[in-house]
């Protein structure tokens, strides 16, 4: 048996009252999952271990089958991703762009909102570009700009999709804050860079537990790091940007191509988790239909009789609400079946509402399920 894994980024959310109390998911039409609902099984599945910050650098590892490291930080896979030279002896931070309504650090300064990393992109170029003493800014045009300072890691400070309307001393104290000032002071309006994910404990490892995935496709750094440190091969899709414009087909043609080298393959897709830190619930809803059409619906075309033993699991790495633009650390649902079950047959709902009565599998038992293990009857129907 082979498996073909969908990560959807930020895939739960909250009920959110403009879609009439319904979740995105809830909300968006997904005849194909539902039809892969109604031919296998449904559940819950928690990716953020008890004690752990919810977000990809935690939840994609336990997706795919690998606990994930407490000691390292969120940038410095990204930068692994990216292909990025780090020294042993430097850390590498994300700095994104962010609007706040007074200086930085000043007290009460708030987090107003998180920058549209298109639209302020040339600016921090700006910054990198004149680069002070022990520290490189690379910029990157979908705002997830990059840090690397000489030193040691400085206190883990908060994401700043946390931080919305909140003071941005609620953060912690960021290494080096004068920088982060100057750079304040340097771009327009009130716009500033906030330092966050740095490293723990320098340069990333090899993992040490292997993955039972052979290949990940995927557009976003910080998974193809974790994908690299794992020793995961991450194919390279043309029209795969990471964005919502993402060729959603593209990605389904190369994670088929990818099943005739590998027993598991996995596809990661972004844009879900996008649309919820923008606090834009029918986006989210609207790009989760399209998985369902343009990525689901590429897969339900490419079975034949050599993917007749596939089967398809789709889950989120995470929640992302639409409401409060916060990752959630709850549980993410998850539906199992036959890649066959796309093409025809009764569907039934798959959403977190349809699978809220659900046990809870742990990173063991959704281990289990990766490799083969039959799913608990009361998960599914029985």
């Amino acid at each position: 048996m082979r498996t073909l894994l969908l990560i959807l980024d930020g895939l739960a959310d909250d009920r959110v009252p403009a879609l009439g109390g319904r979740t995105p998911l809830e909300a968006a039409p997904t005849p194909r999952l539902n039809r892969l609902a109604g031919a296998g099984v449904t559940g819950r599945f928690a990716p953020i271990p008890s004690g752990m910050r919810a977000g990809s650098e935690v939840g994609v590892p336990s997706c795919l089958g690998i606990a994930p490291d407490p000691h390292v930080g969120r940038a410095a896979l990204e930068a692994l991703g990216r292909g990025l030279d780090v020294p042993p002896a430097a850390t590498v931070v994300r700095a994104t762009a962010v609007h706040l309504t007074g200086p930085f650090g000043a007290p009460g300064t708030v987090v107003r909102a998180v920058a549209d990393g298109s639209a302020t992109h040339a600016a921090v170029a700006a910054l990198g570009a004149a680069p002070e003493e022990g520290m490189r800014l690379f910029a990157a045009p979908d705002g997830r700009h990059l840090c690397v300072l000489d030193g040691p890691p400085g206190p883990e400070t908060a994401p700043p999709h946390d931080l919305v309307g909140l003071p941005l001393a609620l953060g912690g104290a960021p290494v080096r804050p004068g920088l982060w000032a100057d750079f304040a002071r340097r771009l327009p309006g009130d716009l500033a860079l906030w330092p966050w994910g740095g490293s723990k404990s320098g340069a990333p490892r090899a993992m040490s537990a292997a993955s039972p995935f052979g290949a990940v496709v995927t557009a976003v750094d910080v998974v193809r790091g974790l994908a690299r440190r794992a020793g995961i091969e991450t194919p390279e899709v043309s029209g795969a940007t990471g964005g919502p414009d993402t060729d959603l087909a593209a990605k389904a043609r190369a994670a088929l191509n990818a099943l005739d080298r590998h027993a598991h393959v996995a596809v990661h897709v972004e844009a879900a988790d996008m649309a919820a830190h923008a606090l834009d619930p029918a986006a989210k809803a609207a790009f989760l239909a399209r998985v369902d059409r343009d990525l689901i619906g590429a897969l339900a075309e490419g079975p034949g009789p050599g993917l007749a033993d596939v089967r398809l699991i789709v889950t989120g790495d995470h929640g992302t609400s639409s409401v409060t633009g916060r990752h959630l650390d709850g549980p993410v649902p998850f539906v199992a079946g036959p890649l066959a079950a796309l093409k025809a047959g009764p569907g039934r709902p798959w959403h977190e509402a349809a699978v809220a009565h659900s046990p809870i599998l742990d990173g063991a038992a959704w281990r289990g399920l990766l490799d083969g293990a039959a799913v608990p009857c009361r998960v599914s129907r029985c």
